[in-house]
């Protein structure tokens, strides 16, 4: 692995720092301490210094490719590969800064040997206690980090200057069944992390009375679709949405879960440059639950196989056959949906 980080036009070599910060990067860091401050005009920072307003010197971070990869914006570590912070409290790796390249949600990964990366401030929120160990970053969310072993440690804060805009950003009050179905969801979609399945960013808040979920967002879902776009070839959408929810289901049934609500309203959709070929993700597993173990009446009544009503051990047919009703929403066969609807209206919530 190259030892130097790799540079975009708009990097300056000269050694100096750019004076004002750019409005055209990501975010910037700024140092929240003096001893931060120090490490922060290494000689090895010079790619990324620049000198805020109050003639500090902040590192500018943009959408350059770090060496560790195309996610990765930079690593902060000891070895002159992106941002250096040479301090003994500093593990040789401690992080990586990581965008998704398709929502623009920017992530502080915690890589240190003994889990010392840590968020400060009233509006921090807490790394997962196991690996990956990750976390948002929002301009409200997650704005000061600690790095180090508390003792002696840096402290940077995150200068967003452009907002991540495909950012979903739920708070759950406390009480009944809803704080139980959102913790069985941030449950669920902690272990899940393909293609086919909604973005899950992380989570805070589960042992209090407000759960904080963040989630890739999408342009809508497929009953919204459905209503905007009624001369869509539903045959075509009907091909489409099958096939890739059931790549969908298969990654939910390899993990022995079902997910118990499969319709078009837990379809989300991306249109990208085509309307002739959106992308689907399923997406609220708030009735998830193990397969052949629960016999809970959950999901939505249209959408139930008869095992859910007669109380036999759920398995992954359960999603199937909702897909299978959902296939006849998208082709509204013998003018299924306005006869369903009749029958149950949360159908197409």
């Amino acid at each position: 692995m190259s030892g130097q980080r790799k540079t975009s036009g708009r990097r300056k070599t000269d050694g100096m720092p750019n004076v004002g910060v750019r409005s055209n990067v990501l975010f910037h860091l700024e140092p929240a301490n003096r001893s931060t401050e120090n490490l922060f005009v290494d000689a090895d920072n010079s790619p990324l210094q620049a000198i805020d307003d109050y003639g500090i010197v902040v590192l500018e971070i943009d959408h350059t490719t770090s060496v560790w990869g195309s996610k990765t914006l930079a690593c902060i570590e000891q070895h002159r590969l992106d941002v250096c912070l040479y301090d003994p409290s500093i593990s040789a790796f401690q992080g990586f800064l990581e965008i998704d390249r398709d929502t623009g949600v920017v992530m502080l990964n915690d890589i240190s040997v003994r889990s010392t990366s840590r968020f400060i401030r009233s509006d921090a929120t807490e790394f997962p206690p196991k690996s990956p160990r990750r976390m948002v970053i929002l301009p409200h969310v997650n704005t000061q980090t600690q790095l180090g072993h508390e003792k002696a440690s840096a402290s940077i804060l995150f200068g967003m200057t452009d907002i991540p805009k495909w950012t979903k950003l739920d708070v759950i009050g406390a009480g009944g069944f809803r704080m139980k179905s959102i913790k069985r969801e941030v449950k669920a979609l902690s272990k899940i992390h393909l293609p086919r399945i909604v973005e899950f960013y992380g989570s805070s808040g589960r042992d209090t009375g407000s759960i904080k979920v963040f989630m890739g967002l999408r342009d809508g879902s497929l009953a919204v679709l459905l209503k905007k776009y009624p001369r869509t070839p539903r045959i075509d959408l009907a091909r489409r949405v099958l096939r890739q929810m059931l790549e969908a289901l298969a990654c939910v049934a390899s993990h022995n879960m079902i997910h118990r609500d499969v319709k078009p309203g837990n379809i989300l959709y991306s249109l990208g440059s085509s309307l002739e070929s959106p992308d689907f993700f399923l997406c609220d597993f708030g009735q998830a639950c193990k397969g052949g173990v629960d016999k809970e009446c959950g999901g939505t009544r249209l959408f139930r196989p008869p095992e859910i009503f007669q109380r036999r051990p759920n398995t992954p047919k359960v999603d199937i056959w909702a897909l299978f009703v959902t296939m006849l929403e998208i082709l509204d066969e013998k003018d299924w949906r306005r006869r369903s609807m009749k029958c149950d209206a949360s159908a197409y919530s």
